[in-house]
């Protein structure tokens, strides 16, 4: 089955090669939906649902993973790219599509 995530979920600006993700097995369910939504308010948006991805499969293909906490988010982590792909967007893309394509979508009704 596969994800409904689409791809642009793992997708930063061009050239970053840090894509910013939650830990969600060490969050407890109600502190992971109320950093999520209050990262949606911060930029107008709304919070559907997170795509899930295994660590394992984060760090296949040279990428990294990285617990990375922020002040208002212990849980926040970083999959890091191959510095190789820092200059190639469709190289990004193609990282992307992959994440995207190997995640479960998890909606945040199922969090409630």
């Amino acid at each position: 089955m596969r994800s409904k995530a689409p791809y642009h979920v793992f997708l930063e600006r061009r050239g970053v090669v840090e894509i910013s993700v939650d830990r969600l097995n060490l969050a407890p369910p109600e502190k992971a939906l109320e950093i999520a939504n209050s990262n949606a308010v911060r930029r107008g948006a709304t919070f559907y649902g997170w795509a899930a991805v295994k660590a394992k499969v984060a760090k296949e293909r040279e990428r990294q993973v990285r617990a990375s906490p922020i002040p208002d988010n212990s849980f926040h982590a970083d999959i890091i790219l191959p510095d190789s792909v820092k200059e190639d967007r469709n190289e990004q893309i193609i990282h992307a599509i992959e994440l995207a394509r190997n995640s479960k979508w998890c909606d945040r009704s199922d969090t409630l």
